[in-house]
C-alpha cells in the first residue's frame, strides 16, 4: 500500500512571509519549494566540502 506524501510542511507564519517574499525578491525561484530544495542542496554541498577539508587537514597532522 502506497502512503501519500504532505505537499508542504507546515510553516510557521514569519517562515512562509520570509520564503514568499524571498521567492518574489531573487525571482530565480517558481514557488518555495524551489528556494528550499536549492538551499538543501547548497547545505549538502557545504557539508560534503567540510567533510573533505577535514579528512585532509587530519591526514596533514597525521591523525588518520
Amino acid at each position: 500500500m502506497e502512503k501519500n506524501m504532505p505537499t508542504q510542511s507546515t510553516l510557521t507564519e514569519s517562515n512562509n512571509s520570509w520564503l514568499n517574499a524571498n521567492v518574489e525578491k531573487i525571482g530565480d525561484y517558481a514557488n518555495k519549494s524551489e528556494l528550499i530544495n536549492d538551499f538543501n542542496e547548497n547545505q549538502y554541498d557545504s557539508y560534503l566540502i567540510n567533510i573533505n577539508l577535514s579528512k585532509k587537514t587530519a591526514e596533514k597532522m597525521g591523525t588518520t
